[in-house]
């Protein structure tokens, strides 16, 4: 008989989140389900995906999902750590990333940073992730809207400046 062994440690990295799920009536509900912080959870499908990519492009992506913080879909590494931990060179690394991205693995959001789509793969609570997704775009939406009102009252001024002049 094979035995299951929890060591107490173990025990203390179990967390909970909510899922949703469909009931027999097609609605929706919240159902209660236990991970351990550190695991990273991957759609099914995805990793069929990924054992279909050569050997560097699972190397990369490995990584990038090993790199996560908990709770977090997005995560910034420098190509020469690629380099150090995965012995590649720049060129198979950029190839790995560029197949990455045009097979939705993983989206470029700026320099050495990647967002994994939380539909796909994540790690912690996706509730949290969501919720800290939801902020971010609202902390990007309020930038972009100042930027746009200081550049309206910087061209307001600019075309005030050029009526007085033309006035004097």
């Amino acid at each position: 008989m094979n035995e299951i062994i929890i060591d107490e440690q173990e025990l203390l990295n179990i967390d909970e989140m909510t899922v949703p799920e469909y009931n027999n009536k097609g609605e929706v509900i919240n159902r209660p389900c236990k991970y351990l912080n550190e695991s990273v959870r991957v759609k099914i499908d995805r990793l069929y995906d990924i054992a279909y990519c050569n050997r560097s492009t699972q190397l990369v992506y490995f990584y990038i999902l090993d790199c996560l913080k908990k709770n977090t879909n997005v995560v910034k590494i420098e190509r020469n750590t690629f380099e150090e931990v995965l012995t590649l060179d720049k060129g198979t690394i950029s190839k790995a990333i560029k197949s990455l991205v045009e097979k939705n693995f993983i989206q470029i959001i700026d320099k050495d940073t990647y967002k994994v789509p939380v539909d796909q793969s994540f790690k912690g609570n996706i509730d949290t992730i969501i919720k800290k997704d939801k902020e971010r775009k609202e902390e990007e939406r309020k930038y972009k809207l100042e930027q746009e009102n200081k550049n309206r009252i910087e061209y307001l001024n600019n075309l005030r400046k050029l009526k007085l002049k033309r006035n004097e």
